[in-house]
């Protein structure tokens, strides 16, 4: 069973590594969540899985029902750091903020910051990556905070926050977003703020999802992460 949904770079990379594996030393034979046409319960779901050798996911809201069925599981996780009684397959984090701060660095930026969803263990991570590379090299990082607002907050009521968080910034400033989609986000704002990119804001997000950075009005550079080589 393959519970990964494909909509997103990483996760259809995932999927890749999975299938190459599975060309070379299989042949597999794999159950796929019901397409959104189908509305399956979550009782369903569970049954559907009973039948199957084991599962290869996404973390899921369902995961203690799922791993109680005491199937071979592998997990990518992204909610939680560390799901106990499985396989966890997840990123240096810290090495992904390292990477996109030697990439700002090398263009010659001295002011820095980081925008990220705070509390996501991920994110916090490649934050502490960014900053603690960008503090060796003499530099302190502008850590945009949304914690007071909370994740649930839509993108609409959060933009004007962002806004005011970049015209605040010293200029030109090298900024990393924890995830292309974050990446995405701040481009708007930079474009509502009337701030030229790169020019005045130059911006470097996580996954190399190849829709997100071409599809921006001004192309993104993107930290690429294995994870072809993790669904392998």
């Amino acid at each position: 069973m393959l519970m990964i949904e494909p909509s997103r770079a990483y996760e259809r990379a995932l999927l890749r590594g999975i299938a190459r594996y599975s060309q070379l030393h299989g042949p597999w034979i794999f159950s796929r969540e019901a397409p959104f046409w189908e509305k399956r319960s979550r009782k369903q779901l569970i049954e559907a899985m009973e039948s199957v050798d084991g599962i290869i996911m996404r973390e899921s809201s369902a995961m203690a029902e799922i791993m109680r069925l005491g199937k071979p599981l592998v997990v990518s996780n992204y909610v939680t750091e560390q799901i106990e009684g499985a396989p966890n397959i997840t990123s240096n984090h810290r090495a992904i903020g390292h990477m996109a701060a030697e990439h700002l660095l090398e263009r010659g930026f001295r002011n820095f910051a980081f925008c990220g969803f705070t509390d996501l263990f991920w994110s916090d991570q490649r934050g502490e990556g960014f900053r603690a590379r960008i503090a060796r090299a003499g530099h302190r990082v502008h850590v945009y905070d949304n914690a007071r607002r909370g994740r649930q907050i839509t993108w609409e009521k959060e933009q004007q926050f962002v806004v005011e968080w970049l015209r605040s910034l010293p200029k030109p400033v090298g900024l990393m977003a924890c995830v292309d989609e974050r990446s995405q986000h701040v481009a708007e704002a930079c474009k509502a703020a009337g701030l030229s990119i790169p020019g005045q804001v130059a911006i470097a997000g996580v996954d190399n999802d190849e829709l997100i950075c071409t599809l921006s009005s001004i192309p993104l550079s993107s930290v690429a992460i294995a994870a072809e080589k993790g669904g392998y």
